[in-house]
């Protein structure tokens, strides 16, 4: 007679989850970051039972929620979960073999529009006010959850104009809309209007020329969307601080220039950042 598998909620202990890994027989290497944020989430009181299950074969042996049950351990917290029990573990290879949900696709079911843009913004908001900007554009970065992404696109209804001005720069291959969407955004929280300005005549081009410091910015960012020029994204967004500090000061600039020694550039009004910190994290 066919016995199907058990599905329960269950609080599981640091000891029990333990136990459960001592049962796997194979796994995919364990990433440190997702544990690391796993456990974060645990830590925080933010892990909810949203209904996806640690997965036990017939056997016993745990076949998928290695890295919950190892955040578990880590944060030292008793987690309610989900378990189902009594898969046959034959079907190893098709867990966890769907598309993986993104924070754009949870911003689009909440309804917000250019999802995917207002994710990537909220992101890197998130590190540039934890002064780890270098998080964001490391592959080493840390994972930010999901929800708090939503938090901060909740919080912050006002970003626009910021999108538009990320996606006409994108069209007209002079940028990258996320990073030009989040530094209009910051901008603009210290005069709208000069914002509007600075990425107007970086988007158009339009009376601008040698020495004025967003003809120099625009020029350089056109080489490397055109990829005859290479700078790395830390450095691009520093030149864009530096060109707009120049423009906001109506201060010219022979040339457009930044290197790590100087420090991160600080944009006026913005607390400064920890570069030291920052520095640290880069690949």
């Amino acid at each position: 007679m066919r016995t199907d598998p058990k599905a329960y909620a269950v609080n599981l202990t640091p000891a029990g989850a333990k136990r459960l890994l001592a049962t796997s027989k194979g796994n995919r290497p364990v990433s440190r970051k997702l544990v690391v944020h796993y456990a974060d989430q645990m830590s925080r009181g933010m892990w909810t039972l949203n209904g996806e299950p640690i997965i036990v074969s017939k056997d016993g042996a745990i076949l998928d929620g290695h890295h919950r049950a190892r955040a578990v351990i880590e944060s030292g917290k008793v987690v309610r979960m989900m378990m189902v029990e009594g898969v046959d573990a034959s079907v190893f290879h098709t867990i966890d073999s769907g598309r993986s949900r993104t924070a754009g696709h949870v911003l689009a079911v909440s309804g917000y529009k250019d999802s995917n843009l207002v994710g990537t913004v909220c992101r890197m908001l998130i590190f540039w006010e934890a002064g780890k900007l270098v998080g964001y554009f490391s592959a080493r970065g840390d994972i930010v959850a999901r929800a708090d992404i939503l938090n901060v696109a909740s919080r912050h209804t006002d970003m626009e104009a910021s999108l538009h001005f990320g996606e006409r720069a994108k069209k007209r291959r002079v940028g990258f809309p996320g990073p030009v969407a989040l530094l209009h955004y910051l901008c603009s929280r210290l005069n709208r209007d000069k914002a509007d300005e600075f990425f107007e005549l970086f988007c158009t081009g339009e009376l601008i020329s040698s020495g004025d410091p967003v003809y120099e910015l625009r020029e350089r960012m056109m080489r490397v969307i055109d990829k005859t020029a290479k700078l790395d994204r830390v450095a691009s967004f520093a030149l864009f601080v530096k060109a707009w500090n120049a423009h906001y000061a109506k201060r010219r600039l022979r040339s457009l220039k930044w290197a790590p020694a100087e420090g991160f550039p600080t944009i006026a009004g913005e607390p400064p950042l920890d570069f030291a910190m920052v520095a640290r994290q880069q690949p």
